[in-house]
This record gives structure tokens, C-alpha cells and sequence, in this order.
């Protein structure tokens, strides 16, 4: 007979309890970090969830490819001195069709599909372990992705940001000259956002020789802003990517539904890395670091996702900073 389902159907999973979110996840129990690890993920792919139990961080735990982020859910989480939870260099290739809408976890989302059921909608959620929160899961789908589709365009509002489009760093600005070597200007520093590429130098041999490099990018909704080519004698270099950056900061977010320790030592990073910089490239912007925790707050490690910086001679513009942000459940509404 096989199994039958409602063509058409409709159904609501709502997030204001973020155990419910923890439930469309497989956990992988209590698990401490012990040597270099990577999570496996989709070269320029959807954000990554990986769910554990009590998790112990005591060396860098990272992912194999770039893409639009990792998530970390945990029951709690303890960062030894050598712990590190790693984003760095890992922002995507992005493309024209992903959203730049603002990253949330609505309070509810509304899923309908046809010719699949929604339990086996919600298994191959489970066993891919793909965020349903990341909206470009929707606008530009994977390749094996189920007919199924979600109202993620209407998500904004319900519930409290993790990344807000309109703080992203600003591009780093363009400019002309016909005299000495010029350093290219930095990229803009993100605000609760990834951070924009620098520009690359300019290089001119003087009267009569006009050099232009172009526009960076900004800050994107999945990773810092790629950085501008550097410009020769009478040579107008065109504008970075405007959707990715090659060695740019990811996203990385950790939410941990008990206590969180953070020895010192410790890093929790989305830095960008450098990328032909000492050839006067523009540097690429830093990621977002998100810490959401439902108990206690111990940290003396450090936070951060820097911009990479310029070099050469004449320099490429520093990458602008990305962003971070601790805070409570509570404060989330969750």
C-alpha cells in the first residue's frame, strides 16, 4: 500500500522553547575534545548543526569546509586553556541567490511540502543535520533537499536577532591617484555582523600613470567581506565579489542550555585569514561569534572575530572587524 500523507500539508514547529529546536537534532552525548577535530560539512553549503550532551573543549574543534556556519547546541559546555571553537577563514563562496536577510530563530516556522512526508522531511533534517533557522536553506536549496518549503521570508520580527543585515561592516571605498604608492582603505567594522573587506593598494610610478582599484565588499549574512585587488600603472582593478570572500571570518554560533566555562586561554574565534596580502590585497572582513546560554557564565578566554590585516607596498586595507555578542537565554526570549 506504502505509506500515504496530506498533499499540500502544512505544519508549525514553534522555537519559543528552544528544546525544540534541540529536539530536531541528533545528540551525539557527552563528548570531550581531545585533538584537532572537524565536523563534516558542505563546501559552501547550509549552516551546520552538531548537538552534544555535556561537551569539553580541550583542543580546536573546527569544520572541514566553508560554509554558511556551525552551530554548536549543548547541554553545557567547558573550554579548557587549549579549547577552541573555530570559524576562522571558513566564510563561503556566497552566491546572488541567497537572502541577506537578518539570521533569527523565529518563534515559530511554518513548513509545506509536497510528494514527501513531514516526519521524512524532519528525518533527513536530522540525519543531514542542516539548520532549519538558516533562510538560505529555502531560497537557494541543496541539491537532495526535499520538496518542502518554509515561510522564511516572514520570519523577521519574531524573535530576537543573532545577525542583523543592517550592521554589517561597510565596504572598504575605492580610489584613483597618479603619484606614489597608496594603501588601500580598510574595510568597515561590523555591528552585531560580519565585518567588510579592505581595498587593495594602489600603485602608481607617477606623472602620467593612473591607477583604480575597485570597491570591496561588505560584511555578508554568512561571513566577513571580501577584500579588492591591488592596482598597477594604468589599470582600473573592478570591484571584489560582492557575495563572498575567500579566507573571510564565518559565522559561529554556540547555544548551551546549562552552564558555560571558558578558561583562560580558550578561544572562541571567526577571524578572517590573510589572503595574498603581502602582494597588497585587500583583506578579507571577520565573522560573528554568537554565545547563547541558559544558566551560568563563567569566561576569562577570548572572543573574537578580527579582520585580516594588509600588507605589501604599497598595503591592502585591513578587513574590518566582525562582531560578537554573549548573551542570556532570557535576554533572547527563549
Amino acid at each position: 500500500m506504502g505509506v500515504h500523507y496530506p498533499k499540500g500539508w502544512r505544519q508549525t514547529i514553534p522555537l519559543t522553547n528552544i528544546a525544540n529546536l534541540f529536539a530536531l537534532y541528533r545528540s551525539q552525548g557527552d563528548v570531550t575534545i581531545a585533538s584537532a577535530t572537524t565536523n563534516p560539512t558542505t563546501l559552501d553549503g547550509p549552516m551546520q548543526v552538531v548537538r552534544y550532551g555535556a561537551l569539553t573543549v580541550n583542543a580546536v574543534l573546527t569544520v572541514t569546509n566553508r560554509c554558511r556556519g556551525l552551530v554548536v547546541l549543548c547541554d553545557s559546555l567547558t573550554m579548557g586553556s587549549a579549547g577552541g571553537l573555530s570559524m576562522t577563514g571558513k566564510g563561503p563562496v556566497g552566491s546572488s541567490k541567497w537572502t541577506k536577510q537578518d539570521l533569527i530563530i523565529p518563534t515559530s516556522m511554518v513548513f509545506t511540502g509536497v510528494n514527501v512526508s513531514p516526519q521524512a522531511f524532519l528525518n533527513w533534517v536530522k540525519a543531514t543535520g542542516y539548520c532549519l533557522f538558516d533562510p538560505n536553506l529555502f531560497a537557494a536549496p541543496p541539491a537532495g533537499m526535499p520538496d518542502v518549503v518554509a515561510d522564511y521570508v516572514s520570519w523577521a520580527g519574531r524573535g530576537t536577532n543573532l545577525i542583523t543585515a543592517s550592521g554589517r561592516g561597510a565596504r572598504g571605498a575605492r580610489y584613483s591617484q597618479a603619484a606614489s604608492q597608496i594603501a588601500g582603505n580598510p574595510g568597515g567594522a561590523g555591528l552585531s555582523a560580519p565585518g567588510g573587506g579592505g581595498c587593495g593598494g594602489i600603485y602608481a610610478s607617477g606623472a602620467g600613470y593612473i591607477s583604480s582599484n575597485g570597491f570591496s565588499a561588505p560584511g555578508q549574512m554568512w561571513g566577513g567581506g571580501a577584500g579588492s585587488e591591488m592596482a598597477e600603472d594604468n589599470a582600473y582593478h573592478p570591484d571584489a565579489d560582492q557575495y563572498s570572500a575567500l579566507y573571510g571570518g564565518g559565522i559561529l554560533l554556540i547555544i548551551c542550555r546549562g552552564n558555560v566555562t571558558i578558561t583562560t586561554g580558550a578561544v572562541l574565534s571567526a577571524d578572517a585569514t590573510a589572503y595574498l596580502s603581502s602582494s597588497g590585497y585587500g583583506q578579507a572582513g571577520g565573522g560573528f561569534v554568537g554565545l547563547y546560554y541558559g544558566g551560568t557564565l563563567s569566561n576569562s578566554g577570548t572572543i573574537r572575530a578580527n579582520g585580516s590585516a594588509g600588507s605589501g607596498s604599497p598595503a591592502g586595507g585591513n578587513g574590518g572587524a566582525g562582531a560578537t555578542s554573549i548573551k542570556t537565554f532570557v535576554q533572547m526570549g527563549w
